[in-house]
């Protein structure tokens, strides 16, 4: 497992991310009563056990091989206890498994956890740094920087004023 923070006081909604234009062709294809989960970080599951390293509020990803290799590894993980605390799962399902089957995707459902179908073409490091940068463009908003005035009479510097105010 890789896991990458991306903002521990905030983070994104998965409704937030599937929003941006990157994610565009990024699929829900179950748990559509989870959208508002927030994700806190990011999971890369590429081991059996990798699921155990998780500890709740990530968006879980993965290539789908793991759960091709290891026949009853998606029923495992999904009926485990931290299954339950994830904000969502990302699968390049036409990579390896073609199709999710019906029972997995009805637990989705049932905890109303995003399953979702991710394009063949984007690399682990574009999708991180696409939701870092969704979060940090969500954290700055909401530090309301532009209401600095640069003209305004200060012994500090412009520069100097935002980073004060942040």
């Amino acid at each position: 497992n890789i896991k990458i923070g991306i903002g521990e006081t905030m983070g994104l909604t998965i409704r937030e991310m599937l929003k941006s234009e990157f994610f565009r062709d990024f699929k829900v294809i179950a748990g559509h009563g989870g959208l508002d989960k927030q994700i806190q970080g990011i999971a890369v599951l590429d081991a059996p056990d990798g699921y155990k390293w998780t500890k709740g509020r990530e968006l879980v990803i993965s290539s789908g091989y793991i759960f091709k290799q290891h026949p009853g590894l998606f029923e495992e993980y999904t009926n485990s206890d931290i299954f339950s605390e994830i904000s969502g799962m990302g699968i390049k399902v036409d990579r390896y498994l073609k199709n999710i089957p019906d029972h997995i995707i009805d637990i989705f459902n049932d905890y109303n956890i995003p399953l979702i179908d991710i394009p063949a073409s984007p690399p682990w490091m574009d999708i991180m740094n696409q939701l870092n940068v969704l979060v940090m463009n969500k954290n700055i908003r909401q530090f309301r920087i532009g209401n600095i005035n640069p003209k305004s009479f200060s012994n500090l510097t412009y520069q100097t004023r935002k980073i004060n105010k942040i």
